[in-house]
């Protein structure tokens, strides 16, 4: 038998919320730790608890929680958070977000989606992101890959997330054959043979240093 996944309960929680969550997981093999509690070995996941705090605080406990468990990807519980502060979340270290509305079943699908490296972000948050890395690219007057169409571009910023084909036709809302040409298009035009040789080309590009934040984080998201 599989021991349970564990997650941790990083911030906002307390005692009555916790035992209720803890229960809740249980029945779906999920073991809750306590950051109350010592803990050993790394953590994998941690949940924070933003619903009741103001955009500023959930911004620190995310930074707090990447700082006191660095192999952890945060999750955060909110409601009522704007896209503007959602890149500062994703900047700050966030690899998911489950509103307060959604139900149990949303929040186990991010969770299972993060611990798998998968994107959990829907098309709206990825545009999002997008639009900020080509915002923050024009300010400072410089081209990403100018041999590249703007739609490869997009394309090259979801591979260097890990996304595959198929998830990036879905954050795009294209044909899985067009995503497939455009990468074909993009590994003539970069000349390299893969797509992981793609993704280290445009991490290692000079023109990364404005929005490199964003992009590492919003790999996670």
């Amino acid at each position: 038998m599989e021991p349970p996944q564990q997650v941790l309960l990083a911030y906002g929680w307390d005692r009555l919320l916790r035992d209720i969550l803890a229960a809740a997981l249980s029945s779906y093999d999920w073991q809750v730790l306590d950051s109350l509690t010592k803990i050993s070995g790394d953590v994998r996941l941690a949940l924070v608890n933003c619903s009741h705090l103001t955009a500023a605080e959930a911004i620190e406990d995310v930074q707090r929680a990447g700082a006191e468990y660095p192999s952890a990807k945060i999750v955060l519980l909110g409601s009522e958070i704007t896209d503007p502060e959602l890149l500062l979340l994703i900047e700050a270290g966030m690899s998911a977000y489950v509103d307060t509305r959604e139900g149990l079943p949303e929040l186990l699908d991010a969770f299972k989606m993060v611990r798998e490296n998968r994107s959990p972000s829907s098309g709206r948050i990825t545009q999002l992101v997008l639009e900020s890395i080509s915002k923050r690219t024009r300010q400072r007057g410089t081209h990403i890959h100018p041999g590249l169409t703007f739609r490869e571009r997009e394309v090259l910023c979801l591979i260097t997330r890990g996304l595959s084909n198929k998830e990036i036709a879905d954050s795009l809302a294209i044909a899985p054959n067009t995503v497939k040409n455009h990468v074909h298009n993009l590994l003539e035009k970069l000349n390299v043979s893969s797509r992981h040789e793609a993704a280290e080309v445009e991490i290692r590009s000079p023109r990364q240093a404005g929005r490199s934040q964003v992009v590492r984080n919003a790999a996670r998201l």
